[in-house]
């Protein structure tokens, strides 16, 4: 069976949205890409750095969460960030002071993800790198991924430390690890018709957006509301815990209801609207 044929018999019943199985093979064919594109031969040579300026490999400082040399690595701010950051309105967060307490922050937000132990491995096979962004306020959760970055996400942590700043966390690692891959997806099989400037409203930006970033913010936020689902109750042994569950469940669910038409959008490929009318069930 090709890859086109795995991808296409997913996208016909999608659930759950971590498919391990579908990821582990949309990685390999990324690497085989990579490989005659930057002649990057094996993930050792991956780097953040590296995919930004477009060269075979560059080294950057990081470290393993875990002591174990396949685990996701944290990437330290470099002494001069690239450009690349400043043109998408990021800001590395400064981290030396506090590296013990960021590093702890994001295990216990994979702690919770592993509450679902295929969520974890799904993580764990297509984010190779992470880095620490810094937030606005302490309110405030910003994450990005970038399709030039294939495995690597950014993301905040709160500055409080909770149950409800570990849920916070966890949502922006699996937000951006599903936009990873969704893009390793569309790279094997589009969904969306190639030059299209057709527009639909975000609930999520509250204006028109591509068709692309619609479908994108459906496919992340199902996964989220799904994933929230399977813990309700069962991790949160705590009124707080249950009921920012609770709302950020309802909250998702409102925002599909302003995305009942998007199906019938003109610029989607079959299978793209396939998907939107998976993710409506």
């Amino acid at each position: 069976m090709t890859l086109e044929n795995h991808i296409e018999n997913y996208l016909n019943n999608p659930f759950p949205l971590w498919n391990t199985g579908l990821t582990q093979l949309l990685v390999e064919h990324k690497w085989k890409e990579l490989s005659l594109t930057n002649t990057l031969e094996n993930p050792y040579e991956y780097s953040i750095i590296g995919c930004i300026n477009k060269v075979e490999y560059q080294t950057e400082v990081s470290l393993s969460l875990y002591e174990n040399d396949n685990a996701i690595k944290l990437v330290l701010p470099p002494d001069i960030p690239d450009s690349f950051y400043e043109s998408h309105g990021l800001e590395l967060a400064a981290i030396d002071k506090s590296l013990g307490i960021v590093i702890s922050k994001v295990k216990s937000a994979l702690a919770v993800l592993l509450q679902v132990p295929e969520v974890y491995t799904f993580i764990n096979t297509i984010v190779q790198s992470i880095q620490i962004l810094k937030a606005e306020d302490s309110e405030t959760d910003i994450s990005y991924s970038h399709p030039d970055i294939p495995f690597s996400i950014f993301f905040s942590v709160c500055e409080e430390d909770s149950l409800i700043s570990d849920l916070r966390v966890a949502e922006s690692i699996l937000h951006e690890s599903m936009h990873l891959y969704l893009t390793l997806i569309e790279n094997v099989l589009p969904l969306i018709e190639t030059n299209t400037k057709e527009v639909f409203y975000s609930p999520w930006r509250d204006q028109e957006r591509p068709l692309r970033g619609v479908l994108h913010g459906m496919f992340v936020f199902k996964a989220i509301k799904d994933f929230y689902k399977l813990i309700a109750n069962k991790y949160c042994q705590n009124d707080i815990g249950n009921q920012f569950i609770k709302l950020r469940i309802e909250e998702i669910e409102k925002e599909f209801k302003l995305l009942e038409d998007f199906q019938n959008t003109k610029s989607l490929t079959f299978f793209g609207k396939k998907l939107s009318v998976n993710l409506q069930n």
